[in-house]
């Protein structure tokens, strides 16, 4: 368990989230500059999720343990990582990442998906799954109204 103590709105809380690793073995690496936000993300072979955030954001806290999850979930086929607002300030107006966090897709070096202030990990399943399949141990099930080997044949004569 990972805990912080941030301030929000003039109060101090204390952020408690499944650690993620901690600072040792956090699965969002961190993006240091633009230079490495160009050779990491945008000349990427592979889709990438950029989460921008603030280091005392009570709720960027609370989003980066989901977003380790899905970089387990899509390890491979998915690029994740973190750039911190303040190192970022030309990047993140580029692509308005204006509210925080703000989780920003991109494919062949295109934004193609923000999610801002989102924190439904359903709509990340959803965009990722349609870009690279659906996550790493997913199991999928059909509707009990269709038949499981498609429509049925005709009997034979």
């Amino acid at each position: 368990m990972m805990t912080r103590m941030v301030r929000h709105a003039g109060v101090a809380v204390l952020m408690a989230a499944a650690c993620c690793g901690g600072c040792a073995g956090e699965k969002l690496q961190s993006l240091q500059n633009e230079d490495q936000f160009q050779s990491k993300v945008l000349d990427a072979d592979k889709p990438v999720l950029v989460n921008f955030y603030k280091t005392l954001c009570p709720t960027c806290i609370l989003l980066e343990p989901e977003l380790d999850k899905l970089s387990d979930q899509y390890k491979g086929r998915v690029l994740f990582f973190k750039f911190e607002r303040v190192p970022s300030e030309k990047v993140r107006e580029q692509y308005d990442a204006q509210l925080f966090p703000t989780a920003i897709l991109f494919v062949n070096g295109q934004d193609v998906k923000h999610f801002v202030m989102h924190y439904n990990m359903e709509d990340y399943h959803k965009e990722l799954t349609a870009l690279v399949g659906p996550p790493t141990g997913a199991t999928t099930t059909q509707p009990a109204s269709q038949p499981a080997s498609g429509p049925a044949s005709a009997p034979a004569k």
